[in-house]
């Protein structure tokens, strides 16, 4: 009976110890979850593209620094990989992709941020194939051959839709 006794006397205190711990995690405060949005938005890699008509890859055609706009683009969800494009395919646009650097130290506040070139896409006229091409900065430490940085892939007309978007 004594033991009886103790194991329901356990579960009772571990049942509502339990209860009163998920009932402590749900009371987060507004500045608690608005700091824990600065801490992610900080942590977070900030990118641009720079997008190039391929005819004249000197002139800028717009710059997107916007982070949503950025992630819409670069989100490869629905993107296909495929082992090599058609044949006969005409380059329409460049887009390089630019990334701040990561540094061990803190910048000092004002300082504008060093970017870097991790990767170029390059899109075809009357087609959903993409050419993806990384660049050695995207992996450091690491020789990475040739033959290994470039891909091809068909990606989803909203890609394409984004991309014009960006462009007006």
């Amino acid at each position: 009976m004594r033991k009886i006794c103790l194991l329901l006397a356990l579960g009772i205190i571990l049942s509502v110890s339990g209860c009163s711990k998920g009932q402590a995690a749900k009371e987060t405060t507004k500045e608690e979850e608005a700091e824990e949005t600065k801490e992610e938005e900080a942590e977070t890699v900030k990118r641009r593209l720079e997008i190039y008509s391929a005819e004249d890859s000197n002139t800028i055609l717009a710059t997107i620094e916007d982070q949503e706009i950025v992630n819409k683009l670069m989100d490869d969800s629905g993107w296909t990989d495929v082992e090599k494009a058609p044949e006969g395919l005409e380059p329409e646009y460049g887009i390089v992709v630019w990334q701040e650097k990561k540094v061990n130290y803190k910048q000092p506040e004002g300082t504008e941020p060093e970017f870097e070139i991790i990767e170029t896409i390059t899109t075809f006229k009357d087609s959903d194939y993409i050419e993806k091409v990384y660049s050695q900065n995207a992996v450091k430490n690491i020789m990475i051959p040739i033959s290994s940085v470039g891909y091809y892939y068909t990606v989803p007309e909203e890609f394409f839709e984004f991309l014009q978007d960006a462009l007006k």
